[in-house]
Protein backbone atom coordinates (compact mmCIF):
# COMPACT_ATOMS: atom_id res chain seq x y z
CA UNK A 1 0.00 0.00 0.00
CA UNK A 2 2.09 2.80 -1.37
CA UNK A 3 1.50 5.95 0.58
CA UNK A 4 2.57 8.91 -0.65
CA UNK A 5 5.20 10.47 -2.37
CA UNK A 6 6.01 14.19 -2.58
CA UNK A 7 7.87 13.93 -5.85
CA UNK A 8 5.73 11.47 -7.12
CA UNK A 9 4.92 12.13 -11.33
CA UNK A 10 3.84 9.78 -13.93
CA UNK A 11 6.05 7.94 -15.49
CA UNK A 12 6.33 8.69 -19.27
CA UNK A 13 7.16 5.81 -21.38
CA UNK A 14 7.92 3.39 -18.80
CA UNK A 15 10.35 0.72 -19.82
CA UNK A 16 10.25 -3.58 -19.45
CA UNK A 17 13.53 -4.65 -17.04
CA UNK A 18 14.77 -7.48 -15.73
CA UNK A 19 16.58 -8.70 -12.39
CA UNK A 20 20.11 -6.79 -13.16
CA UNK A 21 22.76 -8.20 -10.55
CA UNK A 22 25.63 -5.83 -9.29
CA UNK A 23 25.46 -2.58 -9.41
CA UNK A 24 22.58 -0.11 -11.04
CA UNK A 25 22.74 3.59 -11.66
CA UNK A 26 19.05 4.14 -9.65
CA UNK A 27 17.12 7.35 -9.96
CA UNK A 28 16.17 8.12 -5.67
CA UNK A 29 12.74 10.16 -4.99
CA UNK A 30 11.48 9.98 -1.47
CA UNK A 31 8.13 9.32 0.40
CA UNK A 32 6.13 9.80 3.63
CA UNK A 33 3.90 7.51 5.44
CA UNK A 34 0.95 10.39 5.27
CA UNK A 35 -2.39 8.17 6.40
CA UNK A 36 -4.63 11.39 5.83
CA UNK A 37 -6.70 9.66 3.05
CA UNK A 38 -7.90 6.19 3.87
CA UNK A 39 -4.08 4.27 3.58
CA UNK A 40 -3.22 1.46 6.09
CA UNK A 41 0.33 2.67 6.43
CA UNK A 42 1.73 -0.56 5.69
CA UNK A 43 4.09 -1.46 3.17
CA UNK A 44 3.38 -3.91 0.44
CA UNK A 45 5.30 -6.68 2.24
CA UNK A 46 2.96 -5.62 5.35
CA UNK A 47 5.15 -3.92 7.37
CA UNK A 48 3.65 -1.23 9.50
CA UNK A 49 5.61 2.12 8.39
CA UNK A 50 3.27 5.02 10.40
CA UNK A 51 6.28 5.41 12.90
CA UNK A 52 9.23 4.17 11.41
CA UNK A 53 11.71 4.74 8.30
CA UNK A 54 13.76 1.79 9.13
CA UNK A 55 13.47 -2.24 9.27
CA UNK A 56 15.96 -4.12 11.55
CA UNK A 57 18.48 -1.06 10.67
CA UNK A 58 18.11 -0.41 7.61
CA UNK A 59 16.42 2.41 5.88
CA UNK A 60 12.91 1.35 3.95
CA UNK A 61 13.08 1.70 0.21
CA UNK A 62 10.09 1.09 -2.44
CA UNK A 63 11.67 -0.75 -5.75
CA UNK A 64 10.60 -2.13 -9.16
CA UNK A 65 10.39 -5.60 -8.55
CA UNK A 66 11.33 -6.23 -11.67
CA UNK A 67 14.64 -4.63 -11.10
CA UNK A 68 15.26 -4.96 -7.33
CA UNK A 69 12.80 -7.55 -6.09
CA UNK A 70 10.84 -6.79 -2.63
CA UNK A 71 13.14 -8.56 0.55
CA UNK A 72 16.36 -7.53 -1.39
CA UNK A 73 19.10 -4.92 0.40
CA UNK A 74 21.23 -2.54 -0.81
CA UNK A 75 23.69 -0.29 -0.42
CA UNK A 76 24.36 3.20 -1.27
CA UNK A 77 26.58 6.62 -0.41
CA UNK A 78 23.89 9.36 0.95
CA UNK A 79 25.74 12.31 2.85
CA UNK A 80 28.92 10.94 3.00
CA UNK A 81 28.35 7.62 4.75
CA UNK A 82 27.33 4.32 3.01
CA UNK A 83 23.89 3.31 4.01
CA UNK A 84 21.80 -0.17 3.57
CA UNK A 85 17.96 0.04 2.96
CA UNK A 86 15.82 -3.06 2.23
CA UNK A 87 13.27 -3.04 -0.60
CA UNK A 88 9.92 -3.23 1.66
CA UNK A 89 7.30 -1.70 -0.54
CA UNK A 90 6.20 -0.85 -4.50
CA UNK A 91 4.56 1.71 -6.72
CA UNK A 92 3.32 2.29 -9.61
CA UNK A 93 4.98 5.25 -10.42
CA UNK A 94 8.69 3.01 -9.31
CA UNK A 95 8.94 1.51 -13.02
CA UNK A 96 12.30 0.29 -14.38
CA UNK A 97 15.66 2.05 -12.31
CA UNK A 98 14.00 3.92 -9.64
CA UNK A 99 13.89 3.85 -5.86
CA UNK A 100 11.54 5.40 -3.46
CA UNK A 101 12.94 5.54 0.16
CA UNK A 102 10.85 6.15 3.12
CA UNK A 103 11.01 9.76 5.03
CA UNK A 104 10.08 10.94 8.06
CA UNK A 105 8.69 14.57 6.79
CA UNK A 106 7.47 16.40 4.40
CA UNK A 107 9.97 19.21 4.34
CA UNK A 108 13.38 15.97 4.45
CA UNK A 109 11.38 14.49 1.26
CA UNK A 110 11.24 17.83 -0.71
CA UNK A 111 14.78 18.94 0.33
CA UNK A 112 16.21 15.65 -0.86
CA UNK A 113 14.42 16.20 -3.95
CA UNK A 114 15.31 13.88 -7.04
CA UNK A 115 19.07 12.59 -8.09
CA UNK A 116 21.01 9.28 -8.89
CA UNK A 117 22.52 7.24 -7.22
CA UNK A 118 24.82 4.34 -8.02
CA UNK A 119 23.47 1.21 -5.70
CA UNK A 120 25.08 -2.11 -4.96
CA UNK A 121 22.84 -4.95 -4.49
CA UNK A 122 23.95 -7.18 -1.71
CA UNK A 123 21.14 -9.30 -0.97
CA UNK A 124 18.36 -10.36 -4.17
CA UNK A 125 15.20 -10.89 -2.62
CA UNK A 126 14.76 -12.94 0.78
Amino acid sequence: ARIKNENEHANAGSQQSSTVKGTLNIEFSYYIALCDSGCTGKTATGIDVRNTVTYDGMRIIATDPNVIPTWSIVQFEMNGKMVKAIALDTGGAIVGHKVDMLVGTTSEAKALGRGVRKVEVLRYGK
